[in-house]
């Protein structure tokens, strides 16, 4: 399979990546927002640290919301224990909210293969749009709108794992309504 290059995987929703390790889309559009799905480079750049762990305690740890901007301090590990509910809530609430507003999507990870397409399954399976009584199914579901989708271990662990938590906190969003 070749090199994703982006792609809507649904009307408005957009899955990219991020080439030699620039943070893409640093300005956007009205018509735009944007989930940056990767620690590096964007999360420790928006934050501004420069180790590999971001600041304990601080209030933008796991996520920053700046406008049409929200950046998730989210890896590609083999372990799941990498990854948090609260991530992919706040991605869900910020979709829901640019969705309504009448804005496109673009998801980004580094290699747009595993966090972006995640996030972008997620939202996809919490709006209606896919199929989410478990992960097995919205996956199969979600392949056939991106068959470049390839999780990682960790992300795929955690979603089987945490699948009702991930999924079942609110009630149907409409981050999928153009």
């Amino acid at each position: 399979m070749s090199e994703p290059t982006p792609r809507e995987v649904f009307p408005g929703i957009i899955i990219d990546r991020t080439p030699n390790n620039v943070c893409l889309y640093p300005e956007v559009g009205d018509d735009t927002a944007v989930i940056h799905a990767a620690k590096f480079p964007c999360h420790r750049d928006r934050l501004g640290y420069s180790g590999v762990i971001a600041p304990k305690g601080h209030p933008n740890e796991i996520v920053l919301l700046e406008g049409r901007h929200l950046t998730l301090n989210m890896i590609d590990p083999l372990d799941p224990k990498f990854f948090s509910p609260l991530m992919f809530h706040q991605a869900r609430a910020f979709a829901a909210e640019q969705r309504a507003a009448g804005r496109r999507l673009i998801i980004h990870c580094n290699k747009g293969l595993s966090r972006s397409a995640s996030v972008a399954l997620v939202i996809l399976a919490t709006s209606g749009a896919l199929p989410n009584s478990s992960f097995a199914e919205a996956w199969a579901a979600y392949a056939k709108l991106d068959p470049h989708y390839a999780p990682n271990e960790g992300v795929r662990l955690f979603l089987e794992r945490a699948w009702a938590e991930v999924c079942g906190v609110y009630a149907v969003d409409t981050a999928a309504t153009p």
